[in-house]
């Protein structure tokens, strides 16, 4: 049996709660697989940028976003911000990986 995946080379990724743990993990592998990475962590912004950091040594695109998932007038700024940035939900190619613990 042939496994097949989606690419997400040239991909934009939001990967909550990336600045540790699986988030983190998650973030670092799709860079490996050619995503440009939102890391986004609420309240460590230390462990979000030195993902970020780790990202662009690799070769990856990568930024920080702080924000905190559970609160509605941050993730609504978050997004705009997000759009005006990348573009990513606009052009219906963005991936969300909610590692954050949190379902709205």
């Amino acid at each position: 049996m042939t496994r097949r995946f989606v690419s997400v080379s040239g991909r934009t990724a939001v990967v909550t709660g990336s600045g540790r743990n699986i988030g983190r993990a998650i973030a670092l592998a799709l860079a490996e697989g050619g995503a440009n990475v939102v890391v986004n962590g609420h309240s460590d912004r230390d462990a979000v940028d030195a993902v970020v950091a780790e990202i662009r040594r690799g070769g990856g695109e990568a930024m920080g976003v702080m924000a905190d998932v559970s609160a509605h007038d941050e993730v609504a700024a978050a997004c705009v911000f997000l759009c005006a940035e990348t573009g990513a939900f606009v052009s219906g190619r963005a991936i969300h990986v909610n590692g954050r613990h949190y379902m709205f």
